[in-house]
């Protein structure tokens, strides 16, 4: 009886399935379609870590580019905020500066500050307590930052004696060392202008 009932089916449909189910294989289809071109249009993540190198030269990339960031002083400030929290950056400063006004041959010492926005120095760790370290973009750096706030011993740069500068273009992140206290491991190298 089964088998009748199957082979007039079939007789009924001409041999086919019905149009419904060819509309449906369709629908089906370009769904497919559509999904696989999305699915191919995401990003796909680099399957190896990046190395220090190459999440500090992001850094630099970004921090210079944070002094061009178009708009009202809300849309610079949010600019940097995402630049402290996509970096994950750490503020710092001299903690020896007062020390080093009498006594400017002692190594600069450097310690964590917060609110970030309000440190010296912007570092992002790399490992190892290890930092990529540029100066705060706000940072005024004049004679006391040179001789005491340890920008003579973070950076090479252009600065002389009774400037003050206010912008900085990095060439290369200076290296913190952080054990208990910070501590210049490599310097780095900027331009700074007035």
């Amino acid at each position: 009886a089964m088998q009748r009932a199957a082979g007039s089916y079939a007789r009924a449909g001409g041999g086919r399935e019905p149009a419904v189910n060819d509309q449906a294989k369709q629908t089906e289809a370009a769904r497919k379609k559509t999904a696989e071109a999305t699915l191919a249009g995401i990003p796909q993540h680099e399957l190896r870590e990046r190395t220090p190198e190459e999440r500090t030269a992001d850094f630099v990339r970004d921090y210079n580019a944070l002094y061009d960031v178009p708009g009202t002083m809300f849309q610079k400030k949010k600019a940097q905020d995402d630049f402290i929290r996509d970096h994950e950056v750490q503020g710092m400063r001299c903690t020896n500066m007062q020390l080093r006004h009498s006594r400017p041959e002692l190594e600069p010492r450097f310690v964590a500050v917060t609110p970030t926005r309000d440190a010296d120095y912007w570092g992002m760790p790399l490992g190892n307590n290890l930092f990529a370290v540029v100066p705060n973009p706000f940072l005024v750096y004049g004679e006391e930052m040179h001789t005491a706030g340890g920008m003579r011993e973070a950076f090479n740069s252009n600065y002389r004696l009774g400037n003050t500068y206010g912008r900085f273009t990095i060439k290369e992140a200076a290296i913190f060392q952080f054990g208990t206290i910070g501590k210049v491991f490599r310097r780095g190298q900027l331009e700074a202008e007035q």
